[in-house]
């Protein structure tokens, strides 16, 4: 039987079961709101009963979260072997801006559903070959019944990442007998397969909570949910077999148990591409996968330069978090950088003479001290022939003192003129911020972006800004307790060194990323806490990422409206 025809036999089979595991699965609150109450998808308000109280357990929203393109392809591979590959069908979407788990972005349609169909189909035809090899069993010498328990309680449980349900169990082992009638064993199983690979509780986080907690209104996470929230956050894929092992002991039920998982988790290689793909997304590094740069002015300017670009930027927070387990604050006044043999040359440093070796080195201070003043993020947020003090301070605005701006009105012509060469670029923005509908946003956005005129649309450096010297005076207004002027972006990255807003504001940007939803107002205690954290580890990194696992946000869920 070919994957079509199993999944033509299978259809009513795996519509019965994505129906049946549809209540089972949809626990969660669809959207959250932002801090201030203004987000989408949410009213940002308090929970029901009244203003926040840090004295009692409060999580916040806990969204239903489907699967990414990447935890999917991840997870295939973890489930069956690298030899597997997981197909370019499963929808997903490639973030511009903003974090690529957005629960508000990662949905699909009907399309989409359908192309969760055929990548099951073609993820289930590569391991039915291979069959006896992934259940370590074979059917025509084990016998039928043997090789399906290895599917139904190892594989299956597996693949939902927790035990399965007796009526679970007892649907797929129908759907396997139907199926068996007409074909093979691996024909059935194959079938089964496609089931699990639609299932909700494959392509969601399926949580449900234990029983709930003493405080009220709460419920604490199931120690096999606690596994699938470490194993996401730190590996992007499934839980490993310490972590189930820890989830079947029940050895993941105090903070302390969660913690010293978590720090094991971090310990392991797979971490460092997740904090290479947060560093990306909180530095807007997307836009620079679709940048173009005009080639009169900048002919070195290559595809290739900008992946190293993006590549540094992981590269650099990771050596923080794993390396020498730093602090924000070398962070934003480093002049360590990794380069590659293009990027050395954009730096103008000795480094690897190809493409594909890395090098740590020491870049001039004077010039490049702070994770701000990288090539990539100077590239990422400007045009194609031009830079952008707009563009550069909205990203320090938004991504370092976390504040909300709104979009221009549909009705304002946000094309650039053509920069007038003989005239400083501060003098042509003052029209920004002296126009009354442009002016109360572009005044938080452009005095802090002038500080970044030294680099160029590229990200090289340079002295010279047309014809006139380069005036790289910056200026930080109207935060909660960072304003400041500042001479150039490497003054700039020391001023938010010593900022608590800034601190706040890195922690609170990493308990988005590990909800998959923005921050509302109901979350002011778990930020409170990730923030009293990270003090109290002199701003540490690492120890950042172990508070989020210990967060009442992570160990605990609001009990549902109708319980």
């Amino acid at each position: 039987m070919t994957p079509r025809q199993r999944r033509s036999h299978g259809i009513s089979l795996v519509s019965l079961a994505l129906l049946a595991g549809a209540l089972a699965a949809c626990v969660g609150e669809i959207g959250a709101g932002h801090e201030d109450g203004g987000g989408p998808g949410g009213s940002g308000g308090p929970p029901p009963g009244g203003p926040l109280s840090c004295e009692v357990i409060e999580p916040g929203a806990t969204p239903l979260r489907r699967l990414t393109r990447l935890q999917y392809q991840n997870t295939v591979r973890s489930l069956f072997g690298e030899s597997v590959l997981p197909s370019e069908s499963f929808p997903g979407f490639e973030p511009k801006s903003g974090f690529g788990n957005d629960i508000q972005l990662n949905t699909i349609d009907l399309t989409g559903t359908e192309k969760v169909m055929d990548a099951a189909a073609e993820v289930s035809a590569q391991v039915v070959p291979a069959l006896s090899e992934v259940l370590a069993c074979d059917a025509q010498s084990d016998g039928d019944a043997a090789c399906l328990a290895a599917l139904l309680d190892d594989l299956v449980p597996r693949a939902y990442r927790r035990p399965l349900l007796a009526e679970e169990r007892d649907r797929l082992a129908t759907a396997f007998d139907v199926a068996r009638a007409d074909g093979t064993f691996a024909d059935a199983a194959g079938v089964v397969l496609e089931v699990v690979l639609q299932s909700p509780q494959f392509l969601y986080m399926h949580e449900t909570g234990d029983a709930p907690s003493a405080e009220g209104g709460v419920m604490r996470m199931t120690d096999w949910e606690l596994a699938s929230r470490l194993s996401y956050l730190f590996w992007n894929t499934m839980p490993d077999g310490v972590l189930f092992d820890a989830a079947a002991a029940g050895e993941l039920h105090t903070p302390e148990q969660v913690a010293a998982q978590a720090r094991r988790l971090l310990d392991d290689e797979r971490a460092r591409p997740v904090v290479a793909l947060f560093a990306s997304e909180w530095m807007g590094m997307g836009r620079l996968a679709h940048a173009t740069k005009d080639p009169d002015l900048f002919p070195d300017f290559a595809d290739g330069v900008a992946a190293a670009m993006d590549e540094e930027i992981g590269r650099l927070l990771g050596h923080f978090v794993f390396d020498t387990e730093g602090t924000l604050d070398e962070l934003l006044t480093t002049p360590v950088g990794f380069v590659n043999g293009p990027l050395a040359a954009v730096y103008g440093v000795a480094g690897p003479a190809s493409a594909d070796a890395w090098q740590q080195v020491e870049l001039d201070p004077s010039q490049r001290a702070g994770l701000l003043t990288r090539a990539g993020i100077m590239a990422a947020q400007a045009h194609a022939g031009q830079t952008s003090p707009v563009l550069r301070g909205k990203l320090v605005r938004e991504q370092l003192l976390c504040g909300a701006l709104a979009p221009p009105p549909a009705n304002v012509d946000v094309v650039l003129p053509d920069v007038d060469p003989s005239v400083p670029l501060s003098e042509q923005l003052e029209q920004h911020r002296t126009d009354p509908v442009c002016g109360s946003c572009h005044v938080l956005m452009d005095p802090i972006g002038l500080a970044f005129q030294h680099y160029d649309p590229a990200g090289a450096w340079r002295d010279q800004e047309g014809e006139v010297a380069i005036d790289a005076t910056g200026e930080i207004v109207s935060s909660k307790s960072s304003d400041g002027v500042f001479e150039g972006a490497v003054e700039l990255g020391a001023h938010l060194a010593e900022s608590d807003e800034v601190a706040r504001c890195v922690a609170t940007q990493w308990f988005r990323y590990s909800a998959g939803r923005d921050s509302a107002a109901a979350d002011q205690c778990n930020i409170d806490h990730l923030e009293a954290s990270f003090a109290a580890s002199d701003l540490s990194l690492r120890e950042l990422l172990v508070s989020i696992a210990t967060s009442d946000g992570f160990l605990y869920r609001r009990l549902p409206e109708d319980k």
